[in-house]
């Protein structure tokens, strides 16, 4: 599957405009379902939040469970608002103040190096996720779940016009072996454009899967 150049995955006037908002919605909780784009693959899995050293929360992969709605690790939830039709997966949604876009609990928010193209998203209170770059975020019919950008610079020509902004979605995920803080491990990633820079990266969707057909776990 060929990725979608995202050089830039969130446009300041649509944050703007969903932050305007006068009411956000949300829905939830659900799981969410990672699983390897390439037939052979063997990534087939769950999304666990994992709390770190810092004060956000890392996105792990984990192969071996299976979705539990008791268990407050599995759980997302997605603020949107229905004036502009996209919104921000959270988690921890009982935790933290109202922040600045409307949001109850840890937004998630892209946290970029300079020296790669694998981008770590992770969740965080408030102003917390302001450090990093919100994600914009929605679903297809498919319950895939995709990024929203809405600037495009792989066709620019020099002292041509500029390409504008157009709301546009991206599914470019990956699982990699990234640190963060005091963690090492298989994460939920983000690839901005091209063949990733992190040799251990596998493209994967990321899949909201109700707790309703979700098999409870044992003990």
């Amino acid at each position: 599957m060929k990725m979608q150049a995202a050089t830039t995955l969130l446009c300041g006037l649509l944050t703007a405009s969903v932050a305007a908002a006068q009411e956000f919605i949300t829905d939830g909780p659900f799981s969410l379902h990672v699983k390897g784009h390439d037939a052979n693959s063997s990534i087939d899995g769950i999304l666990t939040a994992r709390s770190s050293d810092f004060a956000y929360v890392s996105l792990q992969y984990d192969e071996s469970a299976l979705p539990r709605l008791d268990n407050a690790s599995h759980r997302f939830y997605y603020n949107y608002s229905q004036d502009v039709g996209v919104g921000f997966l959270v988690t921890d949604i009982m935790e933290g103040e109202v922040n600045d876009f409307g949001n109850v609990g840890k937004a998630m928010s892209l946290q970029y190096s300079l020296a790669t193209n694998v981008v770590l998203p992770v969740h965080g209170n408030g102003q917390a996720a302001l450090s990093g770059f919100l994600a914009s975020s929605g679903f297809d019919e498919r319950n895939r779940t995709y990024l929203v950008y809405a600037y495009e610079d792989g066709g620019i020509e020099a002292g041509g016009e500029s390409p504008g902004f157009e709301e546009r979605f991206a599914y470019n995920w990956a699982v990699c072996w990234q640190a963060y803080a005091d963690v090492f491990a298989p994460v939920l990633s983000w690839i901005t454009a091209g063949k990733p820079h992190n040799p251990t990266c596998e493209l994967v969707d990321l899949v909201k899967t109700s707790f309703q057909r979700a098999e409870p776990m044992d003990g």
